[in-house]
């Protein structure tokens, strides 16, 4: 119950998307999975908040920290589906991570993950983005936005991401 909690209050902070609520999210989770070593989902929330940080946290070893988080964080995600073979966000996470890389295999864990967890907005929203980049599949890249924004209709980062596709590709705002 402790290492629920603890996921709990970092999930609470995560949501805020700041770097300094980020931060002490991750000290939640790390609490989380000391407490419980078998909790697949703090790990895999370890995952996204080192990537976060990775990301947004400007610093002037940015690259290097970029890297080293995403080795760590694929290494985390590792460790959440060996707890947890069947666990949907771990693949979604996963496919993520591996999207910087191999989008052949960011879109096949994007498609695990979707199996796993169908009502993933995100997860549709990641897809997308994966797909987009073959310019063929460029129309399923936006079905895969249509089906996010079906089931997240008020987050807009669907609508803004869509609004990017359409222009880029057919000058349609």
């Amino acid at each position: 119950l402790d290492a629920y909690l603890a996921y709990l209050q970092a999930r609470t902070l995560l949501a805020g998307d700041r770097v300094a609520d980020v931060q002490q999210a991750i000290e939640q989770l790390q609490r989380a999975v000391e407490l419980d070593p078998d909790f697949a989902a703090g790990y895999i929330g370890l995952a996204e908040a080192g990537m976060f940080l990775a990301e947004y946290d400007v610093t002037q070893d940015r690259q290097a920290r970029f890297e080293a988080a995403l080795t760590d964080g694929l290494g985390l995600v590792e460790r959440a589906l060996s707890v947890d073979p069947d666990h949907g966000d771990a693949y979604l996470v996963r496919a993520s991570l591996r999207a910087f890389t191999d989008l052949a295999a960011a879109e096949a864990d994007y498609r695990r993950g979707l199996q796993l967890s169908p009502n993933s907005a995100k997860g549709y929203h990641g897809l997308a983005v994966v797909l987009y980049e073959t310019p063929a599949r460029r129309d399923e890249a936006l079905a895969m936005l249509d089906r996010a924004l079906e089931l997240d209709p008020l987050q807009p980062a669907y609508d803004v991401t869509k609004a990017v596709f359409l222009l880029y590709e057919r000058g349609d705002v």
